[in-house]
């Protein structure tokens, strides 16, 4: 049907359609229909399919690690939302396009579009979203080394979610701190703020969220030498991480099991969750390659129809 359609909207719908039905995570197909759609959309000026495309385009790409082809389509989308006139649009995308430049350690020119969704957010009075921005400076100052800014930032995220009465981004925000306390070896604060948002992942049964602050938990208790009590905790992380098929979580819970059991004198068991690691270490490293493949495919495809296009 595509194949024998006009060049027109509809035909923009149908390749966006069929894009999406393809694996999120592991198919070529799914960018290669998107970029179809979008040059489509670009060349018909269907406005609405220019939005959507981009904007599904841009975070898949994110999602996959694309993050050179991300930026790249963040970009031109900023464009063209600039020479439409859309500023509302063009605002909202800034945050997106900062988390793009923090992927590649662009981190001034990060900071500065995160200010700008900041800003934005502030003025239409939309408190959530500038908390999530707010948020998002913190992890940016975080990964700097700047722990004092990154709690002040983290901080105020906190204040509006309360008001916001958002269980689940609290308890993000919560945790966020206990982990920038760990890093000013601050054990004591680090424990309170996450046992707090334990306690409200349980309270909304969150169960990626209850493993996450476990394992945080075991964290802190491992720098303090509670080799039994860190172990308790990244159990319960274990238990809960298995059935999500977070393997890259599942693969640094095996490693700090390992380093637990190994500061206890078992050794037994210490090599058996080496071993553990090694096997999701060896896994996720054949992901990564085969990714790599992927985003390869990816590059000579949208650079032969660019080709075409030319």
């Amino acid at each position: 049907l595509i194949e024998n359609s006009p060049d027109d909207t509809l035909k923009v719908n149908r390749l966006y359609m069929v894009g999406r039905y393809y694996d999120y995570f592991n198919s070529k197909e799914r960018v290669t229909y998107f970029v179809s759609a979008l040059n489509l959309a670009y060349t018909t000026k269907h406005t609405a399919g220019i939005k959507t495309i981009s904007f599904g385009l841009v975070t898949n790409l994110f999602h996959r690690n694309m993050y050179d082809l991300a930026l790249k389509y963040c970009h031109e989308y900023m464009g063209f939302l600039e020479s439409e006139g859309d500023t509302d649009e063009l605002q909202k995308t800034y945050n997106l396009y900062a988390n793009l430049l923090t992927r590649q350690e662009k981190n001034d020119e990060a900071l500065i579009y995160y200010n700008k969704a900041l800003q934005y957010n502030k003025a239409k009075g939309n408190q959530k979203q500038a908390a999530y921005v707010l948020n998002n400076i913190s992890i940016l100052m975080l990964k700097q080394h700047k722990t004092d800014s990154a709690f002040y930032y983290g901080q105020l995220a906190i204040a509006i979610f309360q008001n916001e009465s958002d269980q689940s981004a609290l308890a993000n925000s919560i945790l966020g701190q206990a982990e920038i306390s760990i890093q000013q070896n601050n054990p004591e604060q680090a424990e309170k703020l996450a046992l707090e948002a334990l306690s409200r992942y349980e309270t909304a049964n969150i169960e990626q969220g209850i493993s996450n602050a476990a394992g945080v938990l075991g964290q802190i208790y491992f720098k303090q030498q509670q080799y039994e009590k860190a172990i308790s905790h990244f159990n319960i992380a274990l238990e809960l991480i298995i059935p999500l098929k977070l393997y890259e979580q599942r693969k640094t819970l095996y490693l700090q099991l390992s380093d637990c059991y190994g500061k206890k004198g078992e050794f037994e068991k210490a090599y058996s969750f080496q071993l553990l690691y090694k096997q999701y270490n060896d896994s996720t490293i054949r992901q990564e390659q085969k990714n790599k493949m992927l985003e390869i495919e990816v590059k000579y495809y949208i650079a032969s129809k660019e080709n075409e296009l030319q």
